[in-house]
């Protein structure tokens, strides 16, 4: 119907759909749009050949591997984010593409597949990537690690210098609490507890130089620095520090 037709142009994702033979059934404004292609152009040709027929690397991309070609066969909804689609152009373009099967008196008689194009959430990603590797190789090279301890789960997260500074290899086991204080010499264990509390209550920042055991028997020294962060009625929720 008009309605139908007017919802489906009203959205930014690419809506189109398929019969059991891969044609194209329908196509909303924003999914030719993006593969560049004028709807006439797009209605009853084989959406997989006009679009997905090749793979990011540019190696061709048969129809029997194609997700959205398997929810035709087995009638089950597939979702996909790291595929890309052609433009008429020849350009390509990275999506997450959800498909889903239509069936019609028991049987699959076709598909509705809706998509995205996620450049621009793809080059954030890179660009985070980017940085979380610059970050960890300053860290390295300063031998300075951070850590971000969540107080009301109990959870601590490592950067993967302190793992190092603590003699483990990144992911060796999982950081807490209990065992970072079971690698704090024993005589210096009450003098870093005595610290943590004073910070947790507000009473000073988190400042202090300790002793600790490596898994090798050897010893090292360690500064370490944090900030608590406490929620409206005072309670700590969060210390993070290097």
């Amino acid at each position: 119907s008009n309605h139908v037709r007017l919802l489906l142009d009203a959205t930014d994702e690419g809506i189109y759909g398929i019969d059991d033979q891969g044609r194209c059934t329908f196509v909303n404004r924003a999914a030719a749009r993006m593969i560049g292609y004028p709807p006439v152009k797009v209605l009853g040709r084989n959406v997989h050949k006009l679009t997905h027929h090749t793979r990011r690397d540019g190696s061709p991309y048969p129809a029997r591997d194609c997700p959205m070609c398997h929810v035709l066969q087995n009638g089950v909804g597939c979702r996909v984010d790291n595929e890309v689609f052609w433009r008429a152009d020849g350009a390509s373009f990275p999506v997450e593409y959800s498909a889903y099967p239509i069936r019609e008196e028991g049987r699959v008689s076709g598909a509705v597949v809706v998509f995205s194009d996620i450049t621009a959430r793809k080059a954030a990603e890179e660009a985070l990537h980017k940085s979380k590797a610059r970050l960890a190789h300053a860290q390295r090279i300063a031998q300075l690690g951070n850590w971000d301890w969540d107080i009301v789960g109990n959870e601590l997260i490592w950067s993967d210098e302190v793992y190092r500074i603590f003699g483990m290899k990144p992911g060796d086991m999982v950081p807490s609490y209990e065992r970072f204080l079971e690698a704090v010499h024993p005589d210096d264990r009450d003098f870093v507890t005595s610290a943590i509390g004073n910070a947790l209550h507000g009473v000073e920042p988190y400042s202090v130089e300790h002793r600790i055991h490596l898994p090798d028997g050897s010893q090292r020294l360690v500064h370490e620095q944090g900030e608590v962060s406490f929620n409206a009625e005072g309670k700590p929720q969060r210390m993070v520090g290097t």
